[in-house]
This record gives C-alpha cells, sequence and structure tokens, in this order.
C-alpha cells in the first residue's frame, strides 16, 4: 500500500516537472530577445501606362573656374591718326583739315623726324618723254601758263608755272615712279628749296629747316601732277578710287588726297577732250585744287583749277602740247 502511494507520488512529481519544464521552454520561445534579421528591400520603380521608366538624373557638369583677362595698360594715343587711302570699307579715311588743301593741322607742321602714320600706298606707274603743255589762264592777272616735263629714262625736271604758283622739281624714276630730290618753290621776292634726302631717308623742309620722314613714293607739289598722268598711263583703275601721297613742301611734309569726280567733257584750246576729273579733298578755309586729265592724250593735265575760300577761282586750260628733245641737266 504504501509502496503503491510512493511510486504515485513519483509519477504526479515527474508530470509536473515535465510540464514545468515544457511551460519555461514555451516562455522562453516567446520571447527571444535576439532581433530580426533586417530586410533590405529595393526602391520600387513606377512606370505610368505608354510611358519609359524614367531615368537616372545626369551628374550636373562641372563648370572650369572663371578666369578673369588680363588688365592692359593705357597705351598712348598716337598724335596724328591720317588714314590710308586704302582701308577696308568700314573705315573710310576722314577729309584731312588744316590751313593748307589736303594736309591736316597736325601735318601742317611736322616733328623732327615725323612721318606717315601709314605709308600710303606706292602705285603702278608708266613715265612720260619729254613734253610741254601751254595753257591759257583765266580768274587771274597772268594769261598763260605752262608744265614743263624734261627726262633721260632715269632723271627728270619738272618746271611749273601757273596758278599753283612757280615752282622746279628735279630728281629720279624709280619703282615708286616719280623720286624728287629737291625742289624749289618761288617765295615772295626769293625761293626756298626742300630736299628730299634719300640717303638719310629725310625730307627737309627749306622755310624751317625741319625734317619728315621720306617714304617710298614721295612727291612734291609740282611732281604730283605728273605722278597721277603716269598712274592713269600704267593702270587707270588706279584713280577710280581714292589716292593718296605723303607730299613735301614749303610748310613740311603731309599727306594729300585726291578722289575721283568722274567723267567730264572739256572745251580746250586743241579742241574737245574727255577727260576723268580728280579733286583734291581740302578742308573748310582751305583752297580746293582740281585736276582734268585726258586719256587719249597720255593722261596729262589738261586743266587745273583752284577755288578759294573766298570763292575766287582760278582755271588754267591746255592750248597746246608739244613733244621736247630737252633732257634734265
Amino acid at each position: 500500500m504504501r509502496l503503491s502511494v510512493f511510486h504515485e507520488r513519483h509519477a504526479l512529481l515527474a508530470i509536473l516537472f515535465l510540464l514545468s519544464l515544457a511551460l519555461h521552454l514555451l516562455v522562453f520561445a516567446w520571447f527571444d530577445p535576439r532581433p530580426a534579421p533586417r530586410t533590405v528591400s529595393a526602391p520600387l520603380a513606377v512606370t505610368l501606362a505608354g510611358a519609359s521608366p524614367a531615368a537616372a538624373p545626369a551628374p550636373a557638369p562641372v563648370l572650369p573656374p572663371t578666369i578673369a583677362p588680363p588688365v592692359r595698360a593705357p597705351q598712348a594715343t598716337p598724335e596724328t591718326t591720317p588714314q590710308p587711302p586704302h582701308t577696308p570699307a568700314a573705315a573710310q579715311p576722314a577729309p584731312p583739315s588744316g590751313p593748307e588743301a589736303g594736309a591736316t593741322a597736325s601735318e601742317m607742321l611736322p616733328t623732327q623726324d615725323s612721318g606717315p602714320p601709314q605709308r600710303p600706298s606706292q602705285y603702278r606707274t608708266a613715265s612720260h618723254d619729254s613734253l610741254r603743255i601751254d595753257y591759257r589762264v583765266s580768274g587771274t592777272d597772268a594769261d598763260s601758263a605752262h608744265l614743263a616735263w624734261e627726262t633721260d629714262g632715269s632723271r627728270y625736271r619738272l618746271e611749273l608755272d601757273g596758278i599753283v604758283g612757280e615752282m622746279a622739281s628735279e630728281g629720279g624714276l624709280d619703282d615708286a615712279g616719280i623720286a624728287p630730290r629737291r625742289t624749289r618753290e618761288r617765295l615772295g621776292t626769293g625761293q626756298a628749296t626742300t630736299l628730299f634726302d634719300r640717303e638719310r631717308g629725310q625730307i627737309v623742309d627749306g622755310l624751317t629747316g625741319r625734317s619728315a620722314q621720306l617714304a617710298p613714293g614721295s612727291q612734291d607739289d609740282a611732281s604730283v601732277l605728273m605722278q597721277l598722268s603716269s598712274m592713269g598711263q600704267a593702270d587707270p583703275d588706279q584713280l577710280r578710287s581714292r589716292v593718296a601721297f605723303w607730299v613735301g613742301g614749303l610748310k613740311g611734309a603731309r599727306m594729300v588726297y585726291f578722289e575721283s569726280a568722274g567723267q567730264e567733257r572739256l572745251d580746250t584750246g586743241i579742241g574737245p577732250l574727255e577727260t576723268v576729273r580728280l579733286v583734291r579733298l581740302a578742308d573748310a578755309g582751305a583752297p580746293q585744287l582740281e585736276v582734268w586729265l585726258a586719256p587719249a592724250n597720255a593722261w596729262l593735265p589738261v586743266q587745273l583749277r583752284l577755288t578759294e575760300p573766298d570763292g575766287a577761282v582760278r582755271t588754267q586750260t591746255v592750248t597746246a602740247i608739244s613733244a621736247t628733245q630737252t633732257v634734265p641737266d
């Protein structure tokens, strides 16, 4: 009896122990302190009906650093800036100014060793044989004028007596055409000489003794007339646009511009002539010179006209053209 009760009691304890153990295991499983593993999800791409998925935005471009432009030091402005005759169409030369036709105020009084800031173009020329042109004059007390050209093919001598004054020019002929060496001009009862010193490259004013640079193609007020004629003989198209010369004289060296004013028919002492009229540009207060060249007569200057600021007009028109056999001394 006692043994049976003993066994029953121990069996009950065993069952209670097993139940307690199972309960503890269940509690531990329910309250597990270890964290559950995390799941990382990729972002969800939303695609609209009929549209492609949006592309990822491109990275913004990296701009190079901005570099400030260098600051240039201010440069001195030249005292004179006469314009050349053949410049681009966007920059036509302004008409020269000053007390003498074709000269700017600064060019009238050249500084020592001054020269054309921009040298005039060199032109194609064809020289003439020795000749003489006689003119009749109107608008002045003198009734006649003349131009005498003498050359041996390498040297020349030119005498001009008329409405533009009395002067004698002498020198040589080179690739640029007429190349003066000495020009004498009547000044009151005397005369003054301008030297074109080609060895030193200077034009020396005989009135003041000041000098200017000697540029290729430099002329004086007498030789420039025959230089225009030589240009017409070599290539008439050269005279269709504005032409320029660096001209030396008693008042220094200056830029002189001539511009075509078209064709004109003249009644002259040798009959009617078809001519090309050129105008020397002049500012207000300066006399204006016009030159008529005759293509059928070797492009010689068959008429000159000088209009003074007060409106007075003097004209010399050809009466005879003759060939001569004279040569320069």
